[in-house]
């Protein structure tokens, strides 16, 4: 039982580590193109010397890269749920800077993790999907014949860049590749809901929104 809590440990760590500073992931910020997740600070400093991911060397925006990030308050919750102890340390972390500069610390710094409460809510807002990995096949009519169906129960709130997190995680994706999802061939938005992308293109008839994703290096995707 111990050596398989470890194992997990080790396959969830990458997704909750900071490549830049090799510490917890604090103000998670993702590169929206490559879905690679920095500290929001460490991310930022870097820009200042390079526009490429660290990760992958994916180049982002010329000479607005910080329109490429965005603040992953999701990922940031999760990190917080599965790391004891780190929420506090933080807190106390930024109440010591502020009280070091004689300066009281506004409530909009002191951190919450909301996670616990956002899944009450949502466990009567569910979208059933089915998942198709299609990355080594061809599409026929949206579908592939080969490749394995996965079943899944998630959040209506859940937006797409999360799947893909997710897709990640379970397919133990190498740096170097990025993911697109569609439905029945059509390229879906990283920023879409499950909930819209089921009204937009399923027309919300209540049955399971069948998704597929595909899998592809960064050299063949630009």
């Amino acid at each position: 039982m111990q050596s398989e809590a470890q194992v997990k440990v080790q396959q969830i760590n990458p997704h909750v580590i900071c490549y830049l500073c090799q510490g917890y992931l604090i103000d998670a910020t993702t590169i929206t193109e490559c879905l690679h997740s920095f500290c929001r600070s460490c991310i930022v400093k870097h820009f200042d010397k390079s526009l490429l991911c660290p990760l992958c060397n994916l180049r982002v925006h010329e000479t607005r890269p910080h329109l490429n990030i965005r603040s992953d308050t999701t990922l940031q919750e999760i990190v917080y749920g599965l790391v004891p102890g780190l929420l506090k340390e933080e807190n106390r972390r930024r109440l010591d800077f502020y009280n070091q500069h004689g300066v009281t610390m506004p409530k909009s710094e002191l951190l919450s993790n909301n996670l616990n409460k956002r899944r009450q809510s949502e466990d009567s807002q569910r979208t059933c999907i089915t998942l198709e990995n299609i990355s080594s096949s061809q599409f026929s009519n949206g579908r592939s014949k080969a490749s394995k169906i996965r079943y899944l129960r998630c959040p209506s709130h859940m937006r797409v860049v999360h799947l893909k997190k997710f897709i990640k995680m379970k397919t133990l994706m190498p740096d170097m590749h990025m993911i697109d999802v569609f439905h029945n061939g059509r390229l879906i938005d990283n920023e879409f809901m499950l909930e819209d992308v089921a009204v937009i293109y399923a027309n919300n008839t209540g049955n399971p929104l069948h998704l597929q994703f595909k899998i592809t290096p960064i050299s063949q995707s630009h």
